[in-house]
């Protein structure tokens, strides 16, 4: 495992956040859909292979808490629309895409 595969995983999903055409064309995406969601992360810059993908995802996920529930304060910034709400929920979605959450 690389911290390149994190990294390039990470990013993705920060540009996702940021940019509302990347996020539209993420939320067409079916779950399990991989190849579509390589094919979105090449197109905006972040090329992976399926196992860096899956890498950087599992990765992120094994630096979570499972226990860990949003904090009060994240929960507003998700259902605020703030960046980092914008990000979680992203990332959320993606990993969801996955079957990772």
């Amino acid at each position: 495992m690389s911290t390149v595969e994190t990294s390039t995983f990470t990013q993705f999903i920060q540009t996702a956040a940021t940019d509302p055409q990347l996020t539209n064309k993420l939320k067409t995406l079916q779950p399990g859909d991989i190849n579509g969601l390589l094919a979105i992360a090449a197109g905006a810059g972040y090329p992976m292979s399926q196992s860096e993908l899956l890498t950087g995802a599992e990765q992120d996920q094994a630096l979570e808490d499972p226990n860990e529930a949003l904090s009060d304060n994240e929960l507003d910034m998700v259902t605020g629309g703030n960046a980092k709400g914008v990000y979680l929920a992203v990332k959320w979605f993606v990993k969801s895409l996955l079957g990772l959450n």
